[in-house]
């Protein structure tokens, strides 16, 4: 059953949750370096909110530019890719990717790469 989540790009209010959700879901050391907190140029992060506000995921396009036939083209390299594990299995992964494609397509990202961790969840 898929989730009813609101997708949107995070703003700086937002990066402590980030943060906890990323650490939970990679292993993370506690200490939060600065750049966690920082927002920098070069990327947009998106997070997943359930109906109660809460961020059940986060996922990063780093903008940057891969080479084919010799010349560069820009590109939406995703990374950091976390559901909370209660949010799991009902389209939140989904939710939030099409909205990070979207979002690169529109800034002139013609391709886009992950490379995960997990295939599985990326199959369908």
């Amino acid at each position: 059953m898929p989730a009813t989540v609101h997708v949107r790009e995070l703003t700086a209010d937002d990066l402590d949750a980030a943060w906890e959700l990323g650490r939970f879901a990679f292993g993370s050391d506690p200490q939060r370096p600065a750049q966690a907190t920082a927002t920098p140029a070069g990327l947009t992060r998106y997070g997943a909110f359930d109906e109660a506000g809460r961020l059940v995921g986060k996922a990063v396009d780093l903008h940057h530019d891969q080479w084919w036939s010799g010349r560069a083209v820009s590109a939406a390299d995703v990374a950091g890719v976390a559901v909370a594990p209660e949010a799991r299995g009902r389209g939140v992964a989904r939710a939030m990717l099409t909205a990070l494609l979207r979002g690169a397509r529109e800034r002139g990202a013609a391709v886009s790469a992950l490379y995960p961790t997990v295939a599985a969840p990326y199959r369908a």
